[in-house]
């Protein structure tokens, strides 16, 4: 960069742009401020009804689960419930991590097929948004 004019008028003009971004930036982050507030201000608390459909998920996914083949059921269950790698249920259950891995895949295809109906009614409209929220995150560390 070359400076023609005065190194005065370069330094007034540098801060006179940082300035008016710094002013654009508050202004910007205080109308995500005011939204957001609108927002959060304007939610129901369905806290009662979000339980109630979330209780009912977690059976829904309980009951599928045990329709499984035993053994895909124990080691569901220890990968996703007790949080056992797969090379750890394979050490246990005297198993490769071949079929370990087959028997998770196997489950996971099952609880994914069988749910699949119930989770396009999570998406009715008098549901809210932290309930849908909650149910994807469960339902992310349960089938991922």
């Amino acid at each position: 960069m070359q400076i023609t004019h005065s190194l005065q008028s370069y330094l007034f003009t540098a801060v006179k742009f940082q300035t008016l971004n710094y002013i654009r930036s508050k202004k910007v982050r205080a109308a995500f401020v005011d939204t957001f507030s609108a927002f959060e201000n304007n939610l129901i608390d369905n806290s009662n009804e979000e339980s109630i459909y979330f209780s009912d998920l977690k059976q829904r996914i309980e009951s599928e689960v045990s329709k499984l083949p035993e053994k895909c059921q124990q080691i569901f269950r220890m990968s996703r419930n007790e949080h056992y790698s797969i090379k750890k249920i394979s050490d246990l259950l005297s198993l490769s991590h071949k079929t370990v891995e087959n028997q998770l895949s196997k489950a996971l295809k099952q609880l994914k097929l069988s749910l699949e109906d119930y989770l396009l009614l999570i998406f009715v409209p008098f549901l809210s948004f932290q309930y849908i929220f909650k149910a994807f995150l469960f339902l992310n560390e349960v089938l991922v």
